[in-house]
Formats: C-alpha cells, sequence, structure tokens
C-alpha cells in the first residue's frame, strides 16, 4: 500500500482504507479496507447492524495524516456488496482486505436506470465513452444505435444524467449514472427529426 494514500476509519482506527469514493450526494460508492482479522470482523459486523442499533454504522467516517475528516453516508445496507481476501505471511503477518461496494458496480440497476462506473485513471477517454455508451443501452428501452454515442454521451451529460464521483486514495475514475429516459426520449427524437443522428 502506498502510504501517502492512506487513511484510519475512525471508528475503528485498527483499519486502514487506500481507497474511496462517494458520489455527488456524498453515498459510498467503494471503500477499500486493510487489517487485522478481529477489526474487520468488527467493521463487517457494524455495517451489518446498519441504523437497527446505535452500535451500528449509518456512515464511513476516514482521517488522514494531517487530521482532515472525509464522510461518506450509508445507503440500505441491502445495496452493498462486500468481498473479502486474507493475506497470509505479509511484513504486517496474516491481514485481511475488503472491498464494499454498491452493487450496481457490477451491475445496473434496469429498476432504477442507474449504474456505477469505475475506470483505472490511465484509461482513454475513447474506452471510458465505449463503457458509458453500453450502460447506457443496458438501462435504456430506447433502441439505440452505436454511431449515436457521442451525441447520446452529451445529451447525457448535458442533462446531469452523468457525474464525476469522488475518489481519494488509489489513482481511479468513477461516475454514476442515472438515466432520465423521457429527456433521452424527447432529445434523440429532437436529434433524428433534425437528421443530426441518421439511421
Amino acid at each position: 500500500m502506498n502510504d501517502i494514500s492512506t487513511f484510519t476509519l475512525k471508528d475503528i482506527p485498527d483499519l486502514l482504507c487506500d481507497s474511496y469514493i462517494v458520489d455527488s450526494n456524498d453515498n459510498l460508492v467503494f471503500l477499500s479496507v486493510w487489517g487485522r482479522d478481529t477489526a474487520m470482523q468488527e467493521l463487517l459486523a457494524k455495517l451489518t447492524i446498519g441504523s437497527s442499533s446505535n452500535v451500528g454504522l449509518t456512515d464511513i467516517r476516514l482521517v488522514n495524516r494531517l487530521n482532515l475528516l472525509f464522510h461518506a453516508k450509508l445507503t440500505n445496507d441491502s445495496e452493498y456488496n462486500k468481498k473479502t481476501q486474507k493475506f497470509y505471511h505479509s511484513q504486517f503477518g496474516t491481514l485481511n482486505h475488503a472491498w464494499i461496494f454498491d452493487k450496481r458496480i457490477k451491475q445496473p440497476c434496469r429498476e432504477n436506470q442507474s449504474a456505477m462506473l469505475m475506470f483505472e485513471e490511465n484509461t482513454s477517454p475513447d474506452m471510458n465513452n465505449m463503457s458509458i455508451f453500453q450502460t447506457i443501452k443496458q438501462l435504456t428501452s430506447i433502441p439505440l444505435l452505436d454511431h449515436w454515442q457521442t451525441s447520446v454521451i452529451e445529451i447525457a451529460k448535458d442533462n446531469d444524467m452523468i457525474k464525476a464521483n469522488l475518489v481519494l486514495g488509489r489513482p481511479i475514475q468513477s461516475f454514476t449514472i442515472n438515466l432520465n429516459e423521457n429527456i433521452m426520449v424527447d432529445k434523440v427524437s429532437e436529434l433524428i427529426q433534425n437528421k443530426t443522428l441518421t439511421l
């Protein structure tokens, strides 16, 4: 782990975080944490309990080396997936690693027409746009043609359907897509009618 980009969990200081992503409403999108088994089990238990008890967690608070506090709100626990892995024989002994992430990172939500995307920082804009467009196609019932990609992404961005997430720690890009199908239908229809989009 890069020491420059690590944070301590304020409520469980024996855990270190090396990557943290929140959306524009400060809701947790992704969290990568490291620590010994006891501290990790405490975190997972507190997440499971959530707001149903005063010992559960309803938010994640991180502190950096300058003692600055960063805050992420936790939505309903059922909206998060957890993946854990154990590393033996590290220089610190046995360590547990956990990723806690919004389910929409793995599977877009067609019901709410919403998705989360993550890319390595050096991923090209063309690759990013291709992934964004394919995700939009998964979310909508509108039959979008591949050569409309640039225009569809412009419509989505101009109407706040695509928002960049705040990333701390590792060099990652992340976006939230919240599709407004009514607006998309109107704008795509308009561009077809004025022949900007061709069939």
